[in-house]
């Protein structure tokens, strides 16, 4: 895991002057899904069915990655997936398969796409929880006290971004 995050330890640590708060080793850990979202669910926490497919680029084209993404065991349940990077801004390079047995061209095209970025971490499919349609809340604390929560709700933004989860531009709540 170390050499995955590389890259992400050297982008998140130019800090160019500015002083972290949170220790390193949080962050990094907070950075990749294929870490926290596996020791939240040993510590109890309901995780939703999520399958990671590490050395993306071994699959070598659009179709061994397609592929090797919809062999996975959470893409034969019959219910749609989310594919995303296991380190990314939010809703960077993420997709909804609506049908990972039966591929749209939307999500061809995204595999495309996905192979051409050239990721440098795994890439995860995770079972599509419906009610994630009503935001997802982020819990925010400081110094170890919970300062406020924020929710996070998706934008779409057109009617082809209804199989993309157009969260990228997302709208915030303070609670």
């Amino acid at each position: 895991m170390e050499q995955r995050l590389k890259p992400a330890r050297e982008l998140a640590f130019d800090t160019r002057g500015m002083k972290f708060l949170n220790d390193a080793d949080l962050v990094l850990w907070n950075m990749d899904k294929a870490t926290y979202l596996k020791d939240l669910r040993q510590a109890g926490f309901e995780v939703p069915e999520t399958t990671f497919l590490h050395q993306t680029a071994r699959c070598g084209s659009a179709k061994g990655l397609t592929d090797a993404v919809t062999s996975l065991d959470v893409c034969k349940a019959g219910c749609p997936v989310v594919v995303k990077p296991s380190i990314s801004a939010p809703a960077k390079l993420t997709h909804l398969l609506r049908d990972p047995q039966t591929l749209s061209d939307q999500d061809v095209t995204f595999f495309d796409h996905l192979l051409s970025a050239k990721l440098q971490n795994s890439l995860m499919a995770q079972a599509f929880e419906p009610t994630i349609a009503n935001g997802e809340y982020s819990l925010i604390f400081l110094a170890g006290k919970h300062s406020h929560t924020i929710l996070k709700s998706q934008q779409q933004v057109n009617s082809d971004a209804s199989l993309s989860l157009a969260v990228a531009s997302r709208k915030c709540l303070m609670i």
